[in-house]
């Protein structure tokens, strides 16, 4: 007589391959959602660092044009591209040598008073495929 070998405990019930293969099925969607919420960090964490560099460069160009004199600042920088809508221009490099910051700024003489520079300034660079920007004003005056 032949003994059947039963290696499951008496009212035992297992997982079935159906259940097994939905069971992965929801595992790699919600793997995929939690790679694709990774993914979109990193790109947020890499442009907040960007923004967070061209501020940087521009708080740094603000502070030199505060502290020279008007008629150096009329001349500095190189002249930007005329069909660009500003006057001068300087590029930077980021701290990696990776990404490219140009800063562009107008000089208004005696605006809004006489003796008084008005600049406009804007900090520009690519992020992503796309031009990304940030806009500064300020007034200087005569230094006595």
């Amino acid at each position: 007589m032949k003994k059947e070998l039963n290696f499951s405990a008496p009212g035992a019930a297992g997982f079935t391959l159906v259940e097994i293969l939905i069971a992965m099925v929801i595992m790699g969607i919600v793997g995929l959602a939690i790679f694709s919420i990774q993914i979109q960090s990193i790109r947020t964490a890499a442009r907040s660092a960007s923004m967070t560099e061209a501020g940087a460069l521009a708080s740094q160009q603000l502070e030199l044009f505060q502290n020279i004199p008007m008629a150096a600042l009329l001349d500095f920088g190189d002249k930007a591209e005329e069909d660009s809508g500003w006057a001068r221009v300087i590029e930077e490099r980021d701290i990696h040598g990776i990404r490219v910051y140009r800063i562009f700024w107008n000089i208004f003489e005696n605006t809004p008073e006489a003796g008084m520079l008005s600049v406009e300034m804007e900090i520009q660079w690519e992020d992503q495929g796309q031009r990304r920007f940030i806009p500064f004003n300020f007034l200087k005056t005569q230094m006595l």
